[in-house]
C-alpha cells in the first residue's frame, strides 16, 4: 500500500477516518461498502497527498479556491483538510471573503509555512 506522502513531503501520523465517518448510519449499504473500499485501498492517502501538495503550492486559500486552482473536487478538499489538520500538517487561517463563492470562509495554511 502506498503511504500518505512520497519522499518529498513531510511524514507524520495521520488519523485515518473510521468507515462510520465516511458513511452515516442512515446511508444506503452501497455508501458503507464504498467507504470500506476507500479505506482498504490507498484512496485516503492519495487524496490527502493531492490536497496537501496543492496547499503547499497555494497557501492561504479557502477550500473552494484551492479546489478550483488545483482542479480538485471542492467536497474532497473540504473533507481532507480537517484530516490533514488532525495530522498536524495544516492549520486554519483567518476567515475572509472567498473569491470563488463570495462568502466568508476559513483559509488554510501549511504548518510551518508562511501565511
Amino acid at each position: 500500500m502506498n503511504t500518505l506522502f512520497d519522499n518529498t513531503l513531510p511524514t507524520g501520523p495521520m488519523t485515518r477516518p473510521a468507515p462510520a465517518q465516511l458513511a452515516a448510519k442512515g446511508d444506503p449499504s452501497t455508501s458503507k461498502r464504498a467507504a470500506a473500499y476507500y479505506l482498504a485501498g490507498d484512496g485516503f492517502e492519495t487524496d490527502c497527498g493531492r490536497v496537501y501538495r496543492a496547499l503547499v503550492a497555494d497557501p492561504g486559500t479557502t477550500s473552494a479556491e484551492l479546489a478550483a486552482r488545483a482542479n480538485l473536487d471542492r467536497h474532497l478538499v473540504a473533507k481532507r483538510l480537517p484530516d490533514l489538520e488532525r495530522g498536524g500538517l495544516v492549520k486554519r487561517g483567518p476567515a475572509r471573503e472567498c473569491r470563488v463563492g463570495g462568502l466568508q470562509a476559513v483559509t488554510w495554511d501549511v504548518v510551518g509555512g508562511a501565511s
